[in-house]
């Protein structure tokens, strides 16, 4: 049965395709009209997407969904800077986490205070390994005579 309607489908399409050889000219007319605007149809939708594709139609505004390398370039640029950009301020924040600490650290020195000075100690080194882990350089960081002025915090 399966097979009986797929022939008779079959055999229907092949109908359709193949042009009628002998009967009513009106029957021929029709089916010449219907597949010359089927590949008149199909030709102007290829050139269409070719036309797109290439960017031939941006001055329609439509932008081919390709990037040329132009904007690919500008765009990894863009990305380079933002990320240089989010690295300087991951960068400054830790600074300021380090400077801390070690103003802390100084202080603690000065008032002969271990435990805090183990406690700030052990935040100094984890802020330092943040730093190097995020921006991959040692950070810079200033001793107690730049930090302390006259024993006191800045």
């Amino acid at each position: 049965m399966v097979a009986e309607y797929i022939a008779k489908g079959g055999l229907a399409i092949v109908r359709r395709i193949i042009p009628p050889l002998d009967g009513d000219p009106w029957e021929r007319f029709k089916y010449d009209l219907m597949m010359s605007l089927l590949v008149f149809g199909g030709g102007v939708i290829m050139i269409f997407h070719v036309m797109w594709v290439c960017g031939w139609l941006a001055f329609m505004g439509l932008i081919s969904p390709y990037a040329s390398a132009q904007t690919a370039d500008n765009m990894q640029a863009q990305v380079n800077a933002q990320q240089l950009i989010l690295v300087s301020i991951e960068a400054g924040q830790i600074s300021d986490k380090i400077r801390d600490a070690k103003r802390q650290v100084c202080l603690a020195i000065q008032a002969k205070n271990q435990t805090a000075l183990d406690a700030w100690a052990r935040e100094l080194e984890n802020q330092k390994q943040q730093f190097r882990d995020k921006i991959h350089i040692e950070p810079n960081v200033m001793g107690c005579d730049e930090l302390l002025i006259g024993g006191t915090a800045p």
